[in-house]
């Protein structure tokens, strides 16, 4: 008769399977399991997990120089091993492609055969069962080794910064920080520690946007559930552009939080005559007329002021290096996305080297003339829009602040 086999199960909520095409952890919800099976034919001390483009996860259990096999979706490795693979399809609780059931409380077992073994395990208990198999099931109840992480909040939101605190949770040893874009994940991993405060700072948070968190405790038992999810927006971006009396040629480096040239001119209206596009389309406040409709921001504008102003515009940084322009053959007036000054010289390098760009002229009339080596303009300015002339229609792609 076998030695009767014991089986240990520890079940870690919230599944943080890794998805290879991002860097770092990232984690997606569904549950990992760790088996492990000691003192018998069949050692389980092995496992591995993985993410299908379905939605669904696998998880599998390698058993090590067994001379049993697992009756269903079995299969036996090159070094004599066997090994069984079963799908969590995006559920807690559902398990697929096993023999499964669901409880009266709402968790879910599987069951599955080792066959020739004369012990059976069933919710931590043994017995033989009539066919001289034994079969192990388990429970997939998450049981969790600490109390999951509360209030969870920013203590401090700025533009390109979010500073988190979170209550302490007792016989901690590690606190793992999650972030994503949309709820629902995927979450990457972004502080491991004990401290229970953290600064999310620098250039990877955009201002103006919603970011989403989560948090699990950690120590040698086990892990905690994944805490509430706290959503946080950074704080908009503001753009100050000075107006004189008179035509103006503008641009920004910000998308505004209100796009409709009604809403970006609010504040000067009365003082705001005539707003002219590249194409001629107009906005003329006065005569509530608006062929613009929103302001673009990757195009530069004409505005005609009867007296001096600031025009503020919020919202979400640009990052320049990821938003191309489109130019058309001929006269464009172009935004310049920088948030701070650049030589033209290098700002236009890509359209100088295909020999692309006739001439810039910015508001005050200077020019920039490559094939002349003419360049009055000198720096490119934050707040200032531009008028090129391009011989051929092309991107123009900005280098990064």
């Amino acid at each position: 008769m076998k030695a009767l086999i014991y089986i240990v199960l520890a079940i870690f909520a919230s599944s943080f399977l890794a998805h290879a095409q991002f860097e770092g952890e990232y984690y997606d919800g569904a549950s990992m399991i760790r088996l492990t099976i000691v003192d018998a034919d069949t050692s389980v001390i092995a496992h591995k997990a993985g993410f299908r483009g379905d939605g669904s996860n696998y998880i599998g259990f390698i058993l090590n120089g067994a001379d049993t096999s697992i009756t269903q979706r079995s299969s036996r490795c090159a070094d004599g091993s066997s090994y069984v693979i079963f799908l969590l399809a995006g559920s807690d609780t559902s398990i697929n492609y096993m023999q499964s059931s669901r409880r009266s409380d709402g968790s879910a077992y599987v069951v599955f055969l080792l066959a020739g073994s004369d012990t059976s395990i069933n919710y931590m208990q043994s017995s033989r069962s009539g066919d001289g198999h034994s079969s192990i099931v388990f429970d997939t109840l998450f049981k969790y080794a600490l109390e999951t992480p509360v209030n969870l909040r920013a203590s401090l939101i700025e533009q390109h910064k979010i500073v988190l605190e979170w209550d302490d949770v007792a016989g901690v040893d590690n606190y793992k920080l999650f972030r994503s874009l949309v709820p629902e994940g995927p979450y990457l991993l972004v502080y491991t520690g004990l401290n229970n405060e953290y600064s999310d700072a620098g250039e990877h948070l955009k201002s103006f946007t919603n970011y989403y968190y989560r948090i699990i405790a950690e120590n040698t038992s086990g892990n905690s559930a994944l805490s509430d999810i706290l959503q946080v927006k950074t704080l908009p971006e503001l753009h100050s552009i000075a107006l004189t009396t008179g035509w103006n040629m503008i641009s920004t480096y910000v998308e505004a939080e209100n796009a409709a040239m009604e809403e970006v001119f609010s504040e000067i209206k009365s003082s705001t005559v005539i707003v002219k596009n590249n194409v001629g389309q107009i906005y003329y406040p006065e005569f509530e007329i608006n062929d613009i409709g929103d302001w673009n921001v990757l195009h530069g504008y004409q505005v005609y002021m009867s007296q001096n102003e600031t025009l503020s515009i919020v919202g979400m940084k640009i990052m320049p290096e990821l938003q191309p322009i489109t130019l058309n053959s001929g006269w464009n007036i172009i935004s310049y996305l920088r948030d701070n000054p650049m030589n033209i010289e290098i700002a236009l390098a890509s359209l100088v080297s295909e020999n692309n760009l006739i001439i810039a002229k910015d508001n005050f009339g200077n020019v920039f003339y490559p094939a002349f080596e003419i360049n009055m303009i000198g720096d490119m300015l934050p707040g200032q829009g531009y008028q090129i002339y391009i011989l051929e229609s092309t991107q123009l792609l900005y280098p990064k602040n």
